[in-house]
């Protein structure tokens, strides 16, 4: 009995044991089953795939993916990533989110993402990529070769493989270095250059400033006006905008220097300098903002010398040389040279001197000779001439045509007055008549200058005279006329009718030149002084003779004589001063008086000619042949005339 109940004990817990087993078994079962439908929707047992994957952001060495769980309501995710480029292939993480880290910049890389879950298959693969940035150029941007309008700009390489590099003024370049070309002067000009590769986002900027040059002046532009203490120079402007200008002299003999200060005007004038000195010159371009001026040096320029003082001239003569002394020129350092030219003919004589001294020597005795004195100095420097007054040399000396003729320097001078004034050709006429050689007033220096119009010394009487005589001139400017006047075919120079020469000394004037056709000259009295004024030639003044002296040879000196003796006594059977003499010579059988000549008709001439005698009358022109002491070019004029053998009118 006990032995069945111990083996039904024993059926009876082998069943009890399968059922557990049975149950657990079960038990296992359901447990696959419900396991198997939680892994994922799509395929049972198998984890959903990632739909939603993107690189957040990257740098050169790393790559941040993000994505979003494959089903929100089901949690313990984890994650199998795959990058087969990266230094470390096959990663795992248990957030929606990465960090692939120690990448090579510049490299795109290709990711898996597979998601798992407990007791389930991985889910299949989502790929996306993802580039590392590129580096940035170390250092910045070097300039060189700088000109006034491109440069050259360079850089340190990219670690990088495979990039080129974009300058803001070259555009994309393939190697480090660029020239930037088109830039304008005289500028800051800010370059950029960042690596570059397609599809790959750029690398940061690095910088570099280039300050583009100034353009110089063109030294063949300038132009200088020099004087003995200054030099003036112009020039025209630099193509920089907004450049200033700075001009330097130096003394080339000591080397000191001055600058003006900067200016933007395109002149400038250096003054104080040193008379007879050599100067460089140079303008710099100068602009604000540190950049570099640009210096024009010009050519060397020589301050002028100064001549010497007309006035001070002393003279002494013989008969075959004449000597000058003269105040030395302000310059220093000069010599001089004395030449003496004979009027009338070519011949030259000259001495040089250290001294302000020379003597002319070898010259033809009793002959008129121009005088002029050259202050010189070596080293290129322009000779500075002074005109003095001719001189004589001492001889058979003469004496001025009547002694009414005033005397200075070797020259006569008379200021022919009276009742009726003269235009300008009747008063050329009327000087050459009274000496052949003789003409209106011309002047050669300053010093003959204040000689005529030293108003107290000669009395003149000009304003008086011409006020209380001339009855067709009166009010009409108390004036004479000289041998000025003005060439309009020449510019407008004013010359001297004598031998239209140049004036070469300082004209005082009324009030200035009058406008063409007033173009002859005028002194006019203003009472404390003479001053010119310029006015018509058919206006009648008094007027201004000059001669040379006459000068008597030997051979000649007793028919002079003669001819003198026999004026006397004719001219003292004239009505009065004012009648000259005239006849064929000594013992010649037509003798007369005559005074004035005048231009117009011949009516009027001879009412006027009877108003200073009774007795007299016009001369015909065919008496006048072969008339000694007389100018042929008279003969368009007419004479009065008073016949000494009649007592009348002779025909």
């Amino acid at each position: 009995m006990s032995s069945q109940a111990d083996r039904a004990r024993s059926l009876f817990c082998f069943y009890r044991l399968l059922l557990v087993a049975a149950a657990a078994a079960l038990l296992l079962c359901d447990e696959a089953a419900a396991q198997g439908t939680s892994c994922g929707k799509l395929v049972p047992g198998q984890v959903d795939p990632v739909t939603v994957a993107a690189v957040r952001s990257s740098t050169n060495s790393s790559i941040i993916v993000d994505w979003l769980a494959p089903d929100s309501g089901i949690t313990g995710y984890f994650y199998t990533l795959s990058c087969p480029s990266c230094p470390t292939q096959q990663l795992n993480a248990s957030d929606e989110t990465f960090t692939f880290r120690d990448l090579p910049a510049a490299t795109e890389y290709n990711f898996s993402i597979q998601a798992g879950l407990r007791n389930c298959r991985l889910s299949p693969a989502f790929h996306l990529s993802g580039r590392t940035d590129l580096n940035k150029v170390p250092g910045s941007v070097h300039i060189s070769d700088v000109t006034e309008t491109s440069f050259r700009a360079r850089w340190a390489a990219s670690p990088d493989v495979g990039v080129e590099y974009e300058v803001s003024c070259a555009g994309r370049v393939p190697d480090t270095t660029a020239v930037c070309t088109g830039q304008p002067s005289g500028a800051s000009v800010t370059v950029t250059v960042r690596p570059v590769k397609t599809g790959f986002p750029p690398a940061p900027f690095i910088h570099g400033t280039a300050l583009t040059k100034l353009f110089p002046i063109d030294a063949s532009s300038v132009s200088f006006t020099i004087t003995e203490t200054s030099i003036t120079l112009t020039w025209a402007a630099s193509i920089t905008e907004g450049v200033l200008y700075r001009v330097t002299c130096r003394r080339v003999s000591t080397g000191t220097s001055t600058s003006l200060p900067p200016s933007q005007y395109l002149s400038a004038s250096i003054s104080s300098l040193q008379s007879g000195e050599a100067y460089n010159l140079s303008v710099a371009v100068t602009k604000q903002g540190g950049f570099d001026e640009v210096v024009t040096w010009l050519p060397i320029q020589l301050t002028k010398l100064f001549g010497i003082d007309a006035s001070s001239a002393q003279y002494s003569s013989n008969e075959t040389a004449i000597s000058v002394t003269w105040q030395p020129s302000s310059t220093s350092g000069v010599s001089y040279q004395l030449t003496c030219k004979r009027v009338g003919s070519g011949e030259v004589s000259t001495a040089s001197s250290p001294t302000p001294s020379a003597t002319c020597g070898s010259l033809q005795s009793g002959q008129e000779y121009e005088l002029r004195v050259a202050v010189q100095k070596e080293g290129g420097f322009d000779d500075v001439i002074t005109a003095l007054s001719n001189q004589l040399t001492n001889g058979h000396r003469g004496s001025c045509a009547t002694a009414d003729w005033l005397q200075f320097n070797g020259f006569c001078y008379l200021l022919v007055k009276g009742s009726n004034g003269r235009n300008l050709t009747a008063a050329v006429s009327d000087c050459q008549r009274r000496d052949p050689s003789a003409h209106l007033l011309w002047i050669t220096s300053q010093s003959e200058m204040n000689w005529v119009m030293d108003y107290s010394a000669r009395n003149w009487r000009l304003r008086e005279d011409y006020r209380a005589q001339c009855r067709d001139c009166r009010f009409q400017g108390d004036a004479a006329w000289t041998g000025l006047y003005r060439d309009e075919a020449d510019g407008g120079k004013f010359k001297w009718l004598r031998d239209n020469s140049g004036i070469n000394v300082s004209v005082s004037w009324l009030v200035g030149p009058s406008r063409p056709p007033m173009n002859f000259g005028l002194l006019v009295d203003a009472e404390t002084r003479l001053l010119w004024r310029t006015y018509q030639p058919e206006a009648r003044h008094f007027h201004f003779c000059k001669a040379p002296m006459r000068v008597q040879q030997p051979e000649t000196a007793k028919n002079d004589a003669a001819d003198a003796a026999q004026e006397k006594t004719v001219r003292t059977r004239c009505p009065s001063a004012a009648w000259s003499p005239i006849s064929r010579g000594p013992g010649a059988s037509l003798q007369m008086c005559y005074t004035k000549i005048y231009p117009g008709s011949l009516p009027k001439a001879r009412e006027e000619c009877r108003r200073w005698a009774p007795n007299a009358d016009i001369l015909p022109a065919r008496s006048l042949h072969g008339l000694s002491r007389f100018d042929r070019r008279i003969l368009f004029l007419h004479v009065c005339y008073i016949g000494k053998k009649t007592g009348k009118s002779d025909s």
